[in-house]
């Protein structure tokens, strides 16, 4: 829901609980970045999200590595590791990119709490090419963010919402293809 908030306001001025099924073991992803023209690419300190992943996991272990490695993202500005777990066609990922490199390199800070993954569940949708769906229901807290230096402080009060995530292997790893929040699921 962070996210979804966090572009909506952006663009107009993803685990406790989950287990995974042996048929979803893939191996590890590639690694990329993704810059905005003319926005250099941001690089900052690395976290536990970043470092070498299992040499095969299940698609719902990815997500929840896919989820903290967006959260380690707003809280640094650096895109380089998530942009790695998306694939190109991914829209609403570089979307998601281009915001937070556009707040990092204007000066902008993001300040929030790890999202907390409440469920993770296969769906049968399936589109944009993906292998495997999944609706994963998500917690945020509250949190704040500057768009740039000395801006004033903005404020995303959090929630409970549910995201799709559609997924495919490339390469033996994971990746992310599209994702959306489902209409509703808010709350």
């Amino acid at each position: 829901m962070r996210r979804l908030l966090l572009l909506s306001v952006l663009l107009t001025a993803p685990l406790a609980g989950c287990g995974g099924g042996a048929q979803d073991r893939a191996d590890g992803p590639s690694r990329g970045s993704v810059t905005a023209p003319g926005i250099p690419t941001i690089t900052a300190g690395s976290s536990s999200a970043k470092s070498s992943m299992p040499t095969r996991e299940t698609a719902r272990q990815f997500i929840r590595r896919w989820q903290e490695t967006a959260d380690d993202m707003q809280r640094t500005g650096d895109t380089s590791t998530f942009d790695g777990l998306n694939d190109a066609s991914c829209h609403s990922c570089a979307t998601f990119e281009k915001s937070i490199i556009h707040i990092y390199a204007a000066g902008g800070h993001v300040e929030a709490k790890p999202t907390h993954i409440n469920w993770v569940r296969r769906s049968l949708a399936v589109k944009y090419g993906a292998e495997v769906s999944y609706r994963v229901r998500e917690t945020a807290g509250p949190s704040r963010y500057q768009e740039k230096s000395g801006g004033s402080w903005k404020y995303l009060a959090g929630g409970t919402d549910t995201q799709i995530l559609y997924l495919r292997r490339s390469s033996g790893a994971w990746q992310v293809v599209e994702y959306a929040q489902l209409a509703g699921s808010a709350s």
